[in-house]
């Protein structure tokens, strides 16, 4: 059940894979299968109809197959770096030397070829002119001859002995005089050709013979003889024209000007297409056309063609007949340096440790590519995995240092140090986002620190509010009730800024409101030892000794009462106050120590007597003193003129014209500093 289980997804996997692929995607496929099924019963000995249909879709299928999925395939290869750089030093190193070799490998080939071929050209010149020289010599004996020795006699005599120590048959027209006559008298050729004239020599093709010829006419006061001397080459002789050296085929075909003309046969071109004769060929000229026996795998065959001059004997139309040379590299430069001897040896070995040394450096070039390769494409590689561990959230993960100390180990010192960093930045924003949670409990706690409903008296509005330029704030400000007729007013600036700042704050109010619980459950009144002096007198000691020496606060504390429309206030180290009568702006009197600096202080204590429609501003330095881009601070003259300007208006509108006053003068500028303001009006 397993294996037909496994059998069964692998069918549908097939299946599904199949239905995702394009209309010509599929029809590729299908004509592969029927390309396959075709060849397949083509080696059984069968032929199904429409094979060369299907050969031909098929091509054409694979040329747009490769021209679709060729592009593609390149990418997904090339996607790695490893693959790009693998593919680079292809390119750069391997293909140039392989254009290289094969161009050495072509050079060394034409080289050879050419080599082979000269020396055919030369050692036939060679034997044309040892004919002509025994042409010469025959013309010479017969002008010297004595008069008892015939011409005939004399002629047969020397061609004899020459054909016996040439290892060929010779043949000679002889013209001296009237005499005229060839010897043999039965040979192949009988007459001086029409065509000749003294002094040619070469090859002269009569059919499918050769003779080697030569035409001489020798003028000298004993008498005036003309020669043709002919040889016909012993049917080995091509054969053993460059013995050990070369192998040499004959009468392959003719150049003409429009090129080379192969004038064979369909049975001849068929056995000389470089294959042996069969033993029952009649014909000479076809051998075996393989080169004599290498040294080795690496001594291939070089296979020349030689256009061989050669003249018709009966037109006298000079041809170039094509011999092909078959020989090898070994055997052609043993020829060249035979010059040499046994000093040969050491060229060769000469020649022979510059292609090891160069292999040598080529091997060393390889590895030494391929180690930079690999510790490219592994710094990489490592990058890459270091990337993906980032990208899913794990900063703690670490690339490995190479012991090489080169750019890619930096690299990766300098990203191993920048996801620290950036691990120890999510611990610090983790931390900032907790402690901004805290502080924005804080500020919710601290909002409901500041007094949610203002105490309600017949003569007295009073308005009060707080802006921190941060979270929480270092400023209060605070209305407590001391009965239906009296209530204190409250401001401070605490010193430092933020947390420490806040909780100083909270516990000032909590110091300063049970003192006047204490004092109200007391019934104990303003005259009667509830005074803003003895109360921060109080608070100054308890601050002193309840916090650190460097936190203090400036203060301002009032208790405003009905009866008398007077307000009893201390000043504790805060920006005075301004009062607004009519169209006058005035500053309290009296100032004092902030609490918490000094134990034992003491404070004095000040009246005033508010008339109807007077207008009391407290308010602590984050208004005055905030500065805009040039620099300058918003100052007191600027409060006053705004508070002279909405006098009349309600005390919301004065402190909403206030603020918007001192946000216009900031502008971009961020404020660093709180702002708080209380107002009070003499109904």
């Amino acid at each position: 059940m397993p294996a037909n289980s496994n059998m069964s997804t692998r069918s549908t996997r097939l299946m599904l894979w199949f239905g995702r692929l394009s209309k010509i995607d599929k029809l590729f496929f299908v004509i592969l299968f029927l390309r396959i099924l075709y060849a397949l019963v083509g080696t059984a000995g069968f032929e199904l109809p429409g094979a060369g249909i299907v050969g031909f879709l098929f091509l054409i299928l694979c040329l747009v197959f490769l021209i679709r999925w060729l592009p593609r395939f390149i990418r997904i290869l090339l996607w790695r770096v490893r693959h790009r750089l693998l593919v680079t030093w292809i390119f750069v190193g391997v293909v140039p030397i392989v254009l290289f070799c094969a161009l050495v490998a072509q050079g060394l080939f034409f080289l050879m070829g050419q080599l082979a071929g000269y020396m055919t050209s030369q050692e036939i010149a060679r034997h044309s002119e040892s004919v002509r020289s025994t042409a010469y010599a025959l013309a010479w004996n017969l002008n010297h001859r004595t008069s008892s020795v015939s011409l005939p006699m004399l002629t047969e005599a020397f061609v004899g002995q020459t054909s016996e120590r040439e290892h060929g048959e010779f043949g000679a027209i002889v013209h001296t005089g009237a005499n005229v006559f060839a010897v043999p008298p039965s040979g192949p050729i009988r007459e001086i050709p029409n065509w000749s004239k003294p002094d040619f020599v070469g090859l002269v093709k009569d059919g499918a013979n050769y003779y080697f010829g030569a035409h001489v006419l020798l003028a000298e006061a004993t008498g005036k003889t003309e020669v043709f001397l002919y040889q016909r080459p012993a049917p080995d002789f091509f054969a053993n024209l460059l013995p050990g050296v070369a192998t040499i085929v004959p009468d392959q075909g003719r150049a003409t000007a429009g090129g080379i003309d192969i004038q064979k046969t369909e049975r001849r071109r068929s056995r000389i297409s470089f294959s042996s004769r069969r033993p029952d060929d009649p014909d000479p000229n076809i051998r075996r056309l393989d080169p004599p026996a290498g040294r080795g795998w690496w001594d291939f065959a070089v296979r020349w063609v030689v256009l061989m001059p050669t003249t018709d004997l009966t037109t006298g139309k000079s041809d170039r007949t094509l011999t092909v040379v078959a020989s090898r590299p070994s055997l052609i430069t043993k020829k060249l340096f035979s010059t040499l001897g046994d000093a040969a040896g050491i060229a060769f070995v000469l020649m022979a440790i510059t292609a090891i040394g160069l292999l040598i450096v080529e091997i060393i070039s390889v590895l030494f590519g391929a180690k930079l390769t690999r510790s490219i494409t592994r710094a990489v590689a490592d990058l890459y995995d270091g990337t993906q561990k980032v990208q899913a959230g794990d900063f703690s993960h670490r690339i490995p240092i190479r012991k090489n100390k080169d750019q890619l180990s930096e690299l990766a010192g300098s990203f191993n140090t920048m996801t620290e960093r950036v691990q120890d930045l999510i611990v610090e924003v983790k931390e900032k986002e907790r402690l901004e949670s805290e502080l924005e409990i804080a500020h919710d706690v601290q909002s409901q620190l500041f007094p949610k409903e203002l105490p309600r008296l017949e003569t007295l509005e009073l308005w009060g509010g707080c802006q921190p330029a941060r979270s929480v704030s270092g400023d209060y400000y605070d209305f407590i009730s001391l009965g239906p007729h009296q209530a204190a007013l409250a401001i401070g600036d605490i010193s430092g800024k933020g947390i420490s700042a806040a909780l100083l704050m909270a516990h000032i109010q909590s110091a300063l409101r049970s003192q006047f619980m204490e004092r109200k459950n007391g019934a104990q009144t303003v005259g009667n030892g509830v005074s803003p002096s003895h109360i921060l007198s109080i608070l100054n000691n308890h601050l002193y000794t309840s916090s650190a020496p460097e936190k203090y606060a400036t203060f301002f504390l009032g208790l405003y009462t009905d009866e008398n429309s007077q307000l009893i206030y201390t000043n504790a180290g805060h920006l005075a106050p301004m009062l607004v009568r009519g169209r006058n702006v005035s500053r309290l009197p009296g100032e004092g120590f902030p609490v918490g600096l000094f134990p034992g202080v003491p404070y004095d204590q000040q009246i005033l007597s508010m008339k109807s429609g007077d207008l009391l501003a407290a308010f602590t330095d984050g208004i005055t003193e905030t500065p805009n881009n040039r620099g300058d601070e918003f100052g007191d003259q600027r409060l006053a003129d705004l508070l002279v300007r909405n006098a009349e208006k309600s005390l919301d509108d004065i402190a909403q014209q206030i603020r918007t006053s001192v946000a216009e003068w900031t502008g971009d500028l961020e404020r660093h500093d709180d702002t708080t303001l209380v107002l009070a009006r003499r109904l």
